[in-house]
């Protein structure tokens, strides 16, 4: 587990505009997320500076543990019914100040 590893596990991403289209026979979907980041934290959920407190390595079981969190601070989801013969009103979600915690248990043995 090199520099090489260490440094894509701890890569941050933040993307302004994100637009999700589904489209299905019965009905149809969109997602509209405006700023969405994706960091690494702390196993506690706080985000800090150093990316070694951001892993847990357990070198007897050769596997490490990686926290990470995906934020955004407004979602729009939309959901509409394609059947014309019915009268129907479409479904609508906003949603603010919303996040994801995400822990990844990576098996270390191909990298030592």
């Amino acid at each position: 587990y090199g520099f090489t590893n260490r440094v894509i596990d701890g890569i941050s991403l933040t993307i302004t505009n994100l637009t999700f289209a589904v489209k299905a026979q019965a009905f149809k979907a969109s997602i509209f997320l405006p700023s969405l980041e994706i960091y690494s934290i702390s196993p506690y959920g706080k985000r800090v500076d150093s990316l070694n407190l951001t892993r847990l390595r357990n070198a007897t079981k050769d596997h490490i543990l990686l926290f990470k969190e995906i934020s955004w601070q407004n979602a729009r989801i939309e959901a509409s019914s394609n059947d014309n013969s019915m009268a129907t009103t479409a479904i609508r979600l906003i949603a603010n100040i919303c996040r994801i915690r995400i822990y990844m248990k990576k098996n270390l043995q191909g990298y030592l």
